[in-house]
């Protein structure tokens, strides 16, 4: 499985990470953090942020471990005063990235491939509904786990729950600003 390969890396490097920290300072250990683990944690992220829960929190820990050894603390710090003192956004921002790419997709600054996964509901049903008015897409084929968990069901999914003001952004920086401004709040 992905995920496994993934956390197998990850701790492979967690612990280069913790052998070399003495000898080297915070920022230093940052780097090593932002060259060598994060691009494993990050890479597909928008794909895999639809892993089961228990995958997820093994990723999650796996960033909470290396955050704790840039910082030399122990595990009585709460992991998101860490994550603020190091600057660092939680694995949960997946759900951001897969927003954003969703925008990317429909405003034709994705890759074609990315593109062809959404289609508004409006390019479906010939008929005047609220969902074609509002920048809805459509859900297609999400009646079993396995394509609720696909990327493409997922992230239309998630889009049709933002806010009608944040899927008619203007542009991407409006439409990240106001989606980060969402999430910040929530």
């Amino acid at each position: 499985m992905h995920v496994d390969f993934i956390c197998k890396t990850v701790s492979q490097r967690l612990a280069l990470l913790r052998r070399i920290q003495p000898f080297i300072d915070r920022e230093s250990s940052l780097m090593f953090y932002n060259g060598y683990i994060l691009p494993i944690l990050d890479y597909c992220s928008v794909v895999w942020g639809t892993c089961s829960h228990s995958d997820l929190q093994r990723l999650i820990r796996m960033q909470k471990t290396a955050a704790r050894i840039i910082l030399s603390v122990g595990y009585d710090q709460r992991s998101h005063d860490i994550f603020n003192e190091l600057n660092m956004d939680g694995l949960d921002m997946r759900i951001c990235k897969r927003l954003i790419m969703v925008y990317k997709s429909l405003n034709e600054l994705a890759p074609t491939y990315m593109e062809e996964m959404f289609t508004f509901n409006r390019n479906i049903h010939s008929h005047s509904l609220r969902s074609t008015t509002e920048n809805k897409l459509y859900l297609s084929g999400g009646k079993t786990d396995y394509h609720r968990k696909k990327f493409s069901y997922l992230a239309a999914k998630e889009w049709n729950e933002l806010p009608m003001e944040l899927r008619n952004a203007t542009s991407l920086k409006n439409f990240k600003s106001k989606l980060h401004n969402l999430i910040s709040n929530t």
